[in-house]
Parts: structure tokens; C-alpha cells; sequence
């Protein structure tokens, strides 16, 4: 089994079918599948209070080597997540920052999103954005033509509607294709590939929302060469990230 790089995927308790509600339930999926590291954001952090959930997350995947946490921040509140961002940004368990438009309704080229944006810079970390939508592929396109240095991580890569994802960041070199989705459809990563290359898809398993076999599936029952599989369940994600 190749190893894996897992730089999308969930901590807390949710309504989805997938229960792992502790690291050490976690570790079982992060074991069973090769994944050699996992990058979790907190459930309670994306839907109710940022604040706590950062703190409850960090806390628990202290000392845990296969977890890495993401800062979630909420554009409503800009100066409490400019402050979030000072807490943990420069910690090593800090894999980067998380941000999620379908529950803040600020899109990630919104005025308060860019201020949290340019208060990033300084810590050099990837942005992790969620994308469900040819709007909020556009919103990421725009945003990381003007945050040239951040790196940022087009999660689910727009959804449903992932073909204008590949049109809206196809020449924005510092944007990164995450493919997680709730369903495989035919040629899906083959299209990513010929539109960004080998070295912008990574992958993304949505651990609590789905199984990572899923995703997982995706990738390795494919007919793509063995070298762009290993690029997008590993390599990709060590070499632009660090990990």
C-alpha cells in the first residue's frame, strides 16, 4: 500500500455515519489505510464557537505524531480570528489555516476574509478552503491571484461542479486541487491532472464525513501511471507542504 498524506479531514462529533470520536479512534482509521499524517480542522470550531474548538482540538492531538491540526478561523469575527491565529500559526501542530464559506457566508475574497488573508502571510502556512460552487471556486481564484505567497488548498474541488474549478484556478500556480467528494465520477482526477499538472492535485480524504477507502479509491483504482498516484496520495502534499 502506498503511504498517504492526509491534508483534509475532520475532528469532533458530526452527523455522519463515520463515528471516530477520539484520536485514538482516529488513529485506527490513520493505521488501517497507510495514512502516514492527517490535517484535522474541528467540527465545533467550523459550526459553533472557533474559539473552543481550536483549543479542544490542539489540546487533544498534542503528542499524537500522525495529527495536525488546522486553525479555523470565522471572517465575522476578524480581530478574535487574527488572535486564533497568533495562538497557533507558529506551533509545529499547526498544519495551516481553515476556512469554510457555507457556515460563515463570507466568501474567501470577501474584505473581511482578505484581512484575515494578509495577517497570514507572515506565517507561511497553507489556507485550506472550502468549495462547493463555481462562485466560491472564483472567490479562491481571486483571492490567491492577489495572496500570491499563501499557498491555498481548493477543497472538494468545487463540488458538483468541478470542471469550472479547473477553469477558474487552471493558471493559478499556488492553488492546490483537493479532490474529496461525495461521489466518484469517471475521469475526475484524470482531468485535474491534465488541467494543473502532476504537482497541484493532493489528496483529501473528508475523514468523518467519508471513509478515507473512499477517496482513497479514487485515486488508486484509477488507470493514471503509479507515479502520479504516489504524487497525489504523498508526494504532492510533502514536497509543497513540508510534511
Amino acid at each position: 500500500m502506498m503511504p498517504i498524506l492526509d491534508i483534509h479531514a475532520h475532528y469532533g462529533v458530526w452527523q455522519f455515519p463515520t463515528q471516530a470520536r477520539n484520536v485514538d479512534a482516529l488513529d485506527t482509521y490513520l493505521q488501517r489505510f497507510g495514512i502516514e499524517k492527517a490535517c484535522f480542522s474541528s467540527v465545533e470550531a467550523l459550526t459553533c464557537n472557533f474559539v473552543s474548538g481550536n483549543a479542544r482540538l490542539f489540546k487533544d492531538i498534542e503528542g499524537h505524531d500522525r495529527f495536525l491540526g488546522y486553525c479555523t478561523v470565522n471572517p465575522n469575527y476578524v480581530d478574535e480570528s487574527i488572535a486564533e491565529m497568533k495562538k497557533y500559526m507558529s506551533k509545529s501542530r499547526c498544519f495551516g489555516l481553515k476556512v469554510h464559506s457555507g457556515y460563515s457566508q463570507r466568501p474567501v475574497n470577501s474584505a473581511p476574509m482578505r484581512e484575515i488573508l494578509n495577517a497570514s502571510r507572515r506565517y507561511g502556512k497553507p489556507v485550506l478552503a472550502h468549495t462547493w460552487s463555481p462562485t466560491d471556486c472564483a472567490a479562491i481564484a481571486e483571492a490567491a491571484a492577489e495572496f500570491a505567497t499563501l499557498k491555498f488548498i481548493m477543497g472538494h474541488m468545487g463540488g458538483n461542479d468541478w470542471r469550472p474549478a479547473l477553469e477558474a484556478v487552471e493558471e493559478i500556480l499556488n492553488v492546490f486541487l483537493d479532490p474529496c467528494c461525495s461521489y466518484a465520477e469517471r475521469d475526475k482526477i484524470r482531468e485535474a491532472l491534465d488541467a494543473v499538472g502532476p504537482k497541484r492535485v493532493v489528496f483529501g480524504s473528508d475523514l468523518m464525513l467519508l471513509n478515507p477507502a473512499f477517496v482513497a479509491g479514487m485515486v488508486v483504482g484509477s488507470d493514471l501511471p503509479e507515479r502520479d498516484k504516489e504524487r497525489i496520495l504523498y508526494t504532492n502534499a510533502k514536497e509543497a507542504f513540508g510534511l
